[in-house]
């Protein structure tokens, strides 16, 4: 995964941003290798994400507002590579609705062997929440494997009613 992360709207259209390099070879002026100077350079001012009607805090990092994204039915997916303990670990962040729609799980599965191949069957850290009611998370999954095989669950239980 080459972007510092991808925003998923319910009606399946996407916007990624940023560029992930080493943290050691970021410049501190280049807004597009940190993931919340990407976001509010690249998508945050475009009509298509105010549209979205996300409460978005712009003083705040984008890693603090992840929920705001599922809550509001939109799916939100961070790199969180990074070198840990001399090894480079690959991973992703997810936050999004339980309740995905289907135009988002065609973008998911558009984007499955990119991500899986990329996670590399290190960790990730996934949450579905409940926005329907009592709102927290309702699933989370460390693999993206047993997140796509979640969402085939999903798209079984759809064809079956």
């Amino acid at each position: 995964m080459e972007e510092l992360g991808i925003v998923i709207a319910p009606n399946g259209e996407y916007m990624k941003f940023g560029k992930w390099i080493p943290r050691i070879e970021r410049d501190e002026k280049d807004n597009h290798v940190w993931h919340s100077d990407s976001f509010l350079s690249e998508v945050y001012p475009t009509p298509w994400f105010q549209q979205l009607n996300i409460p978005y805090n712009n003083t705040w990092e984008i890693h603090r507002q992840i929920d705001n994204f599922a809550k509001s039915g939109t799916i939100l997916i961070l790199n969180n590579q990074e070198m840990s303990k001399g090894k480079l670990r690959t991973g992703i962040v997810l936050a999004g609705p339980m309740n995905m729609t289907p135009e988002q799980i065609a973008t998911l599965e558009q984007e499955k062997e990119r991500l899986v191949a990329f996670e590399n069957n290190d960790y990730s850290f996934i949450d579905l929440f409940n926005t329907e009611g009592e709102y927290d998370i309702e699933r989370s999954f460390y693999h993206l494997t047993d997140f796509y095989d979640f969402i085939q669950e999903i798209k079984d239980n759809r064809k079956a009613k």
